[in-house]
């Protein structure tokens, strides 16, 4: 398209179930992809929305949001992990809402989903962070929904792949540098692991991952 200046990611502050959501999870996919192919240089607030600006857009090259995973991660539950993307997050809280100060690095990890036709069982993941010395510094789970549709479980999604992005609060207090991230697929009801086929063991890595200075 030309040469581009400048690009903006609007972003809802006020909580709606219905605009709210929608809106922040093709933005959430949005900062990811501008992480990836250009340069953060400012947040605007407004009236019930934010706006980040991202300039040194690149266009030499293809664009992906998901990275190929090396081979897609096949569990022995019904459900596989063929997609990677990982971004930073400027995302703001509502006016009003209590800010936990020891929070201010944020993770945005997305991922791209494939699960059986017959799939009965609904899943929860757990995105865990390691140190150089192999010791578990941070983990937080969240249940895999449908975007848009977000009551709907694992086993009620179609067969073809879906997208979901989760944002990791870092707790400021974690030193900046790089870490590994690893994930469990639990079941949801009786919180018992699903394995990878072939390694039979629950957690899987999912890369290195690099932790900017407080603030930055």
């Amino acid at each position: 398209m030309g040469d581009v200046s400048t690009v903006k990611v609007v972003n809802w502050v006020d909580w709606s179930p219905t605009i709210e959501w929608r809106s922040n999870h093709i933005a959430d996919f949005l900062t990811i992809l501008f992480d990836k192919y250009g340069r953060y240089v400012a947040t605007e607030d407004f009236d019930g929305i934010h706006v980040d600006s991202y300039v040194d857009i690149s266009l030499n090259r293809p664009w992906f949001l998901f990275e190929d995973l090396p081979r897609p991660v096949v569990y022995d539950g019904g459900i596989n992990l063929e997609g990677l993307a990982l971004g930073s997050s400027r995302v703001k809280l509502p006016k009003g809402q209590q800010f936990d100060a020891e929070q201010s690095q944020t993770l945005m990890v997305g991922m791209l989903w494939r699960t059986a036709s017959e799939l009965t069982v609904d899943y929860s993941i757990s995105l865990r962070l390691y140190n150089d010395d192999d010791a578990k510094v941070f983990q937080t789970d969240h249940v895999l929904r449908k975007p848009y549709k977000y009551q709907l479980t694992t086993s009620l999604w179609p067969s073809q792949p879906v997208g979901t992005v989760f944002k990791l609060e870092i707790p400021n207090e974690l030193a900046a540098g790089e870490y590994e991230l690893r994930m469990v697929v639990y079941d949801l009801e009786t919180s018992t692991p699903t394995v990878e086929v072939g390694v039979w063991e629950p957690e899987t890595s999912l890369g290195r991952v690099q932790l900017q200075p407080s603030g930055q």
